[in-house]
């Protein structure tokens, strides 16, 4: 078959609709060859034309103000902008043509596959082929779409969290009423189909990483002089493809934030509580004063033990100024090793099964043992089993110790 040459094109005065064919650009500028139709072949790469990507928000500080000092910083130009090249092969698009001229070619921005946008930005749920579930993007080759695919990895991630327990099925495979759904944490309904005008704003990157705003559903019209009230889903979410998220709920007032495993999360509600879990150590260090007020009770519970340890000349004061002092406890040991003293206003009852007054073997209070912080410069060590510092810290669970970019080898920088 004789290979297809390009046509000899003087002038491109119009906006053409042209396919990614090809986005790997070793410059890094984004630059993209495409397929037009009215002057190109599908098949022959030498009939592709390329085009550069047209930014909404882009730029550089002036070039000029830069000075020849390349090891400085201010000496050098800052660059901002937007950066969000579409890199799927056979994206749809519109070009144009600076001047006219073929090689002055720009993309101007992307189309939607007809009905292939269910799960933009927010991948949001519906009624599956596997149930109630995250929602993917009907299968072209399904006669009858009436339901669509899981979106697996969605799902999965909103399972590990804890934010979406499916159903149990029986003996023959049938699903059971018992699923649990958290439809403000885990699903949600913003995506671009849900009304239109669509009233859900964002991004979802190929790889699933979602940046939501919903203005949410509007559910009444308000009458003259009132309020709009907050909509479903109304407020912004940023998602990684993993469910590790940070919530701003304007529907119920809150704030959440949980990590891609469940094993962690924080929340603020509406009504002014504050929530945290997490499966392992939570720890506080400041280098000042730690400061706990409140106005009702404070309740400590550990299945472990209580350890209290004060460095300081003031000591440890404990006071009750109306209620009772109480200590409860399988055996107590007080021990001073200077002076003690007890005075009671009133009377005063000791009473024992035995008492030895400077007699008898008394046992020694224990001070709580002090760990070692090796990862640490400032504390070394600690009644605690975990000080965090000012970084660096060596002590973060996760960590790279070497960086990795331009110039740089990448090593076994994972720990």
């Amino acid at each position: 078959m004789a290979k297809a040459k390009p046509l000899a094109v003087k002038s491109m005065p119009y906006l053409y609709r042209a396919f990614i064919k090809r986005s790997l650009d070793n410059s890094s500028m984004g630059r993209l060859q495409v397929y037009i139709p009215e002057i190109a072949h599908p098949e022959h790469a030498d009939t592709w034309i390329s085009v550069r990507y047209l930014s909404p928000f882009a730029g550089a500080s002036n070039p000029y103000d830069s000075r020849p000092k390349p090891q400085q910083f201010d000496a050098t130009q800052t660059a901002f902008g937007f950066w969000m090249v579409p890199s799927a092969i056979e994206t749809e698009g519109l070009v144009g043509f600076i001047n006219g001229k073929i090689n002055e070619g720009v993309w101007l921005g992307s189309f939607f596959q007809e009905n292939v946008n269910f799960t933009v930005p927010g991948i949001p749920s519906a009624m599956t082929y596997q149930g109630p579930s995250p929602g993917a993007e009907k299968n072209k080759w399904d006669t009858k779409p009436k339901l669509r695919p899981e979106h697996k990895p969605m799902a999965d991630a909103l399972k590990r969290q804890g934010l979406f327990v499916p159903s149990k099925t029986d003996a023959l495979g049938n699903p059971q009423s018992d699923a649990k759904y958290d439809a403000i944490r885990g699903t949600t309904t913003s995506g671009a189909q849900r009304e239109s005008p669509s009233r859900v704003f964002g991004i979802l990157t190929p790889g699933q990483h979602q940046f939501v705003m919903d203005d949410g559903t509007m559910m009444d019209v308000p009458g003259e002089g009132k309020t709009i009230p907050p909509g479903i889903d109304q407020g912004i979410r940023l998602r990684t493809s993993r469910g590790a998220q940070v919530l701003l709920n304007d529907e119920k007032g809150l704030i959440y934030i949980i990590n891609s495993s469940g094993t962690a999360w924080v929340e603020l509600t509406n009504d002014g509580k504050m929530d945290v879990f997490c499966t392992d150590d939570i720890s506080y260090h400041s280098l000042k004063d730690f400061n706990l007020h409140v106005d009702g009770d404070i309740n400590i519970q550990a299945k472990g033990s209580i350890k209290i340890r004060a460095e300081g000349n003031d000591g440890i004061n404990i006071n009750a100024t109306t209620g009772d002092f109480q200590m409860k406890a399988k055996n107590y040991i007080i021990q001073a090793d200077k002076d003690g003293n007890l005075i009671t206003g009133g009377k005063t009852v000791v009473k024992a099964a035995r008492i030895d007054l400077q007699g008898g073997e008394a046992k020694e209070a224990v001070p709580p043992e002090l760990l070692s912080q090796a990862d640490n410069v400032s504390v070394l060590d600690s009644v605690c089993t975990r000080v965090p510092e000012h970084e660096p810290w060596l002590g973060h669970e996760d960590k790279k110790v070497l960086p990795l970019g331009e110039g740089l080898t990448p090593s076994s920088a994972w720990t």
